[in-house]
């Protein structure tokens, strides 16, 4: 993989600083999307009609500090790379299908219509975070750090209790 020849994570990333354009108030929505998915599509926003997220998470718990953070999910770049080919579904894909899956997945949810508000601002944000990446261009920084696995045996009971402790309250029991 060619190393980056920019720290494309080195922008600034305000919304608050863009304008009142259209293309920038769709920015601004998807970012609030992002930010706080669970008030906006999530099952307590006061429209049922409005409902895709079936918990109360946003997009920025795993696509840490709205999708900006370098190993941490990372929007930067992400438009660029699609369509492409997901193994999980055996087809080739595009970014509307890609968040799609999170919404039915990661947010036990269910599908954005893909020419909605919400989706196209979702995607706009995304676009916006990668003005000056190269289309294609695999960015260091994408996806997830790299864990080191320990070398040692799993304790049950103590993961028991870790997961009760921090991770019950989003998954369930």
């Amino acid at each position: 993989e060619p190393e980056a020849v920019t720290d494309y994570f080195a922008q600034d990333f305000d919304v608050s600083k863009l304008g009142d354009s259209m293309e920038e108030e769709y920015i601004k929505y998807g970012y609030e999307l992002i930010a706080e998915t669970y008030k906006h599509i999530g099952p307590e926003n006061g429209d049922p009609s409005k409902v895709y997220s079936g918990n109360n998470l946003a997009c920025k718990n795993c696509h840490l500090d709205a999708g900006t953070k370098k190993h941490a999910a990372p929007y930067i770049g992400v438009t660029g790379r699609y369509p492409n080919f997901r193994g999980r579904e055996n087809k080739i894909g595009s970014i509307e299908e890609r968040i799609n899956g999170c919404m039915e997945r990661s947010m036990n949810g269910k599908s954005l219509p893909s020419n909605s508000k919400e989706m196209r601002a979702m995607v706009a944000y995304m676009n916006w975070l990668s003005k000056g990446v190269p289309s294609g261009e695999k960015i260091e920084g994408k996806g997830f750090a790299s864990l080191q696995i320990p070398e040692r045996a799993v304790d049950l009971a103590n993961g028991e209790k870790v997961y009760t402790e921090k991770c019950v309250s989003c998954h369930q029991a």
